[in-house]
């Protein structure tokens, strides 16, 4: 809700927006062999088993509504959405390459409103 309410103080008043499409590892499109190594999406306890399986119940819909707010907003949307290969440090940060591709994709972005 706090996305809208900020997208459309941006629209109100000329300043131009970009959403990120956040993505998480379990988006991937296929774990890479450091992915497998350090077994990201493996929970280590209880809490973070749920952590994973909400996040799975509930990002294709999280996804779809950024889309909508977007679309909305009349903005672009910046990432790399589903089915990607970003890097992850742990299965919800990015490390250094996946820092630098996202950053790409922002710039891409960006540059529409340029």
């Amino acid at each position: 809700m706090w996305i809208q309410a900020i997208g459309t103080l941006c629209k109100a008043r000329r300043i131009p927006l970009v959403l990120g499409e956040d993505t998480t590892f379990f988006e991937k499109a296929t774990p890479s062999e450091y992915d497998r190594k350090v077994e990201l999406g493996t929970p280590l306890n209880k809490p973070q088993a749920r952590q994973f399986q909400r996040h799975k119940a509930l990002v294709r819909h999280y996804h779809a509504r950024r889309q909508q707010m977007a679309q909305a907003l009349q903005v672009p949307i910046a990432g790399p959405g589903f089915e990607n290969d970003v890097t992850f440090v742990d299965e919800f940060h990015y490390d250094a390459e996946g820092t630098a591709m996202l950053a790409g994709y922002f710039g891409d972005a960006i540059e529409t409103l340029l």
